[in-house]
């Protein structure tokens, strides 16, 4: 006669084989429910984490661009303005106008600064050409029949900020002076939350601008 040891159970527990046990399937779920919430807490977070690692950039390359700049206009008493193919307005990523900060003298050793906000072809500068980079203006590149007269040494760098939209950075200067209607830019701030809307520009020389 064979005897057979008594196991006894827990509640919530079943006894698979061997003795082993095995969680339920509403134990199962409850521990899904745990993940998916704390799933739900931690992304956001991470997210801007994402955001603010990402405006830290800006503002480093943007510095950086500001120092060639500055060492240019010593050189030449004048910053740098690219346009040989006439692109105008179009053509004013960084890597096109500031061509001559790289060549033939280098003051910096490329200017292929990848806009972390602008990941995405024709990032809403309303033309059909692929955006990836940061945009730069002069002086004059605003010289036009809208503002003829604009002749203070300025320069802007601009980038689209977490929105990816088109909020007229590039027309920051212009805006400071008061030659365009208050409202027509936006500002990015990141005291209105790190995914605020607005355009991050960056200027230099005679500003107005204080950003």
């Amino acid at each position: 006669m064979s005897v057979q040891a008594y196991v006894p159970s827990k509640p919530g527990l079943r006894v698979g084989t061997g003795g082993r046990s095995a969680f339920t399937l509403i134990e199962l779920l409850i521990v899904i429910a745990i993940i998916l919430i704390l799933i739900a807490i931690a992304l956001p977070n991470f997210l801007e984490t994402q955001i603010r690692a990402k405006l830290v950039r800006v503002k480093s390359e943007f510095q950086s661009l500001a120092t060639a700049l500055e060492a240019y206009r010593l050189d030449f008493q004048k910053y740098p303005y690219y346009d040989a193919w006439g692109g105008g307005g179009s053509y004013s990523p960084i890597i096109y106008r500031l061509i001559p900060l790289t060549t033939p003298t280098c003051y910096i050793n490329n200017v292929s600064f990848r806009d972390p906000f602008l990941a995405f072809e024709a990032g809403g500068y309303g033309d059909d050409l692929t955006r990836y980079y940061y945009n730069y203006r002069n002086h004059e590149c605003f010289r036009t029949a809208d503002f003829p007269g604009f002749t203070v040494p300025v320069w802007i760098l601009n980038s689209m900020g977490p929105d990816g939209a088109k909020n007229q950075g590039l027309m920051t200067e212009i805006w400071a002076r008061g030659m365009v209607p208050f409202g027509q830019v936006i500002i990015y701030s990141p005291t209105n939350g790190t995914r605020s809307a607005g355009d991050i520009p960056k200027t230099g020389g005679m500003t107005r601008y204080r950003g």
